[in-house]
């Protein structure tokens, strides 16, 4: 079932003449098309914030793709863009904590190993000193040419 489906399914008739026909008030019919674009708008909204593809038999993806094609209307009603909108960029911020469930879901790395890096010793390079204490580094030879020495 499309999202346009779902939309119908959810919405009443009465609410979905008037939020598909906000210039003609005397209309008996819905503005299919304009439906069907608040409903791509909104299915191409939810998949770019919350990083995965619309989903139609997940539950979690229809109530918030629905809630989105109806404020989609509801802005344009109103005459204001769903870009700068308010209420859209609150419906935003509820879809980045839907993806904190779903495709872009991260987790810190943490952990839980008891050992702690030695504190670095100047002079030294800055790893453990004390796998290095016994070792002694020689001098080159004078007049000893080494690798990779051009001169």
């Amino acid at each position: 079932m499309a999202l346009i489906d779902r939309v119908t399914a959810r919405l009443s008739a009465d609410r979905q003449l008037n939020l598909s026909n906000p210039d003609v008030p005397g209309a008996i019919t819905n503005d299919l098309t304009r439906l069907q674009a608040a409903a791509d708008d909104a299915e191409g909204i939810f998949e770019t914030v919350v990083g995965v593809d619309y989903d139609d038999t997940n539950a979690s993806h229809v109530a918030y793709a629905v809630d989105g094609v109806d404020l989609i209307l509801r802005v344009r009603q109103s005459g204001r863009s769903p870009f700068t909108d308010p209420t859209v960029t609150e419906w935003k911020r509820s879809l980045r904590e839907l993806a904190g469930t779903e495709g872009r879901a991260t987790f810190a790395p943490k952990a839980t190993t008891g050992y702690t890096p030695s504190t670095p010793e100047t002079g030294r390079p800055p790893f453990d000193q004390r796998n290095f204490d016994d070792i002694r580094v020689r001098a080159p030879r004078q007049n000893q040419r080494l690798p990779g020495d051009t001169n």
